[in-house]
C-alpha cells in the first residue's frame, strides 16, 4: 500500500512523469522532466489509502444565499478555504456540481481512477474562479494557492487542528466552542471562552447559521415559526418510504401490471424478430444462373392457390380446398423449379 500511495502522490504533480489519469506526461515525451515537485506543507500528511473525491451538490443555491441570506464573497471564500485545507491533508479532490449546468465530475472520477478513453480524451481543468463551478484536482492545491483567496484565514492552524479532529472516536460528538457562563467567573474575573483545538469548532463558530439574523427571524414569524433551514431526510429512509408506496400501488392493480408486462414482452419479441430479419435479409438461391428470391416465390404460389381456391364452386367444403393447397404446395414448387431448369438448359443448348 505504501508503494501505491507513493505513486498517487506523484500523479498529476508539476514536473511529474505521469499525468493524473496514469498516462505519460508531455514533459516525459519531450525529455524535459527533471522530477516532480516536492510535497508542500500540510499536503498528504494523512493519507487514507484510497483516492477521495468530495462532491458539493446544488451549488446553484449560492446565489440564493447571497440574495436572501446576506452572504458575501468572503463568506463563500471562507467555506472554500476550509474545505481545501482539510482535503489537502488527505490528497483529496473537490468539485462543486449544479443541477442547471454540466460539470467535470465524470472526467475527475475517471482521471482519479486511472480510466482513459481511447476514442476521445477530455483534459481535466482546475477552476477556482467560478464560485459555483469549483474544481480542485488532487495534487494541484497548496497553502499558497489557498491564501490567494485573501481574508484572515489561517491555513496552518486549521490544518493542525484537523489532525486532532480525526482522532476523535467514531460516534463521539465533535468539540464546540461553548459560550462562557457569567455565573461561573474565575478568581481573576476573566470571562473568555475556552481554547479548543478543533477545526470543526472553529468553522461552526465562524460560519453563520441560516436561521439567525433579522431577515431569518422575519421569515420565521411569517411562516408560523417554521425555520428557514430544514434538516434533510436520510436517503435510505426516503427510499424505504417510497418503496412501500410503490408496493401498495402494485398490489391494488395487479391485472393492469400483468397486461402491461405481457404487452411489453410481445412488443419486445416483435421488435427482436424485425431486427433479426433486417440483419438476415431475404432468402435467395441460384437456379441455373438465375437468382431466385424464395420468400417472393412462396408468396406468389400462395397467392395463386388462393385465387384458384376462390374460383372453386361454393358447394365444395372449405376444408378440402385448404387441404388440397397444403398437399400441392410442395409438388407445384418442385414442378416449377424443374421446368425452369429444363427451360434454361434448353436455351443454353440451342445457343451452342
Amino acid at each position: 500500500m505504501e508503494e501505491v500511495m507513493n505513486n498517487w502522490k506523484e500523479r498529476g504533480r508539476g514536473g511529474s512523469s505521469v499525468n493524473l489519469d496514469g498516462t505519460p506526461s508531455a514533459t516525459v515525451a519531450n525529455g524535459d522532466s527533471n522530477g516532480s515537485l516536492p510535497l508542500g506543507p500540510g499536503e498528504w500528511t494523512e493519507p487514507l489509502g484510497l483516492p477521495l473525491c468530495v462532491v458539493c451538490q446544488n451549488s446553484q443555491k449560492i446565489d440564493f444565499l447571497e440574495k436572501s441570506k446576506g452572504w458575501k464573497e468572503p463568506d463563500f471564500d471562507g467555506v472554500l478555504q476550509n474545505l481545501r485545507t482539510v482535503l489537502l491533508r488527505h490528497g483529496a479532490s473537490l468539485i462543486y456540481t449544479s443541477q442547471s449546468a454540466a460539470s467535470q465530475l465524470p472526467i475527475l472520477i475517471h482521471s482519479t481512477l486511472g480510466i482513459t478513453s481511447l476514442l476521445k480524451r477530455q483534459p481535466l481543468k482546475h477552476n477556482v474562479i467560478d464560485r459555483d463551478k469549483i474544481v480542485v484536482p488532487p495534487n494541484w492545491d497548496s497553502w499558497g494557492k489557498i491564501r490567494v483567496l485573501g481574508g484572515s484565514f489561517d491555513t496552518e492552524k486549521v490544518s493542525q487542528y484537523w489532525s486532532e479532529d480525526i482522532k476523535i472516536p467514531l460516534g463521539a460528538p465533535p468539540p464546540t466552542l461553548a459560550l462562557p457562563d457569567p455565573e461561573d467567573d474565575d478568581d481573576n474575573g476573566s470571562n473568555q471562552p475556552p481554547q479548543v483545538e478543533s477545526a470543526i469548532a472553529l468553522y461552526e463558530d465562524w460560519c453563520r447559521d441560516p436561521n439567525s439574523g433579522g431577515l431569518a427571524l422575519v421569515e420565521k414569524a411569517m411562516n408560523d415559526g417554521a425555520e428557514v433551514a430544514v434538516e434533510s431526510e436520510d436517503t435510505q429512509d426516503f427510499l424505504e418510504r417510497q418503496l412501500k408506496i410503490l408496493e401498495a400501488y402494485k398490489s391494488k392493480a395487479p391485472e393492469k401490471s400483468t397486461d402491461s408486462a405481457t404487452s411489453s414482452s410481445t412488443r419486445r419479441i416483435d421488435y427482436d424478430e424485425k431486427t433479426v430479419n433486417e440483419h438476415i435479409g431475404p432468402v435467395q438461391f441460384n437456379m441455373g444462373g438465375i437468382q431466385v428470391d424464395a420468400d417472393d416465390m412462396l408468396q406468389r404460389l400462395k397467392d395463386r392457390n388462393t385465387h384458384i381456391a376462390a374460383d372453386v364452386p361454393s358447394s365444395e367444403p372449405e376444408g378440402a380446398v385448404s387441404n388440397m393447397a397444403k398437399d400441392f404446395d410442395n409438388e407445384q414448387l418442385h414442378d416449377f423449379f424443374w421446368g425452369l431448369m429444363n427451360r434454361t438448359a434448353g436455351a443454353a443448348d440451342g445457343g451452342r
